[in-house]
């Protein structure tokens, strides 16, 4: 893999196959399906949530956010 794609990796931190195959030029060519589940086990069990990981989860299916509770 080239450094910008392994970066693009850490950066992003993929958890599916399709975001792996846009970040990997040509991935169909160059991973097998083998490969790309094993990346995928790997980038999801070594490295921490990304940032925007606490947001998704706080967004409701519509796009809005969930209302903090005031009490």
């Amino acid at each position: 893999m080239e450094v910008a794609e392994k970066l693009q990796l850490l950066n992003h931190r993929p958890v599916t196959a399709v975001e792996i195959q846009l970040m990997v030029e040509e991935s169909e060519e160059r991973l097998t399906e083998e490969q790309i589940e094993a990346l995928l086990h790997t980038v999801t069990s070594v490295l921490p949530a990304g940032p925007d990981a606490e947001h998704k989860t706080n967004t409701n299916y519509d796009g809005t956010m969930d209302e903090e509770d005031p009490a």
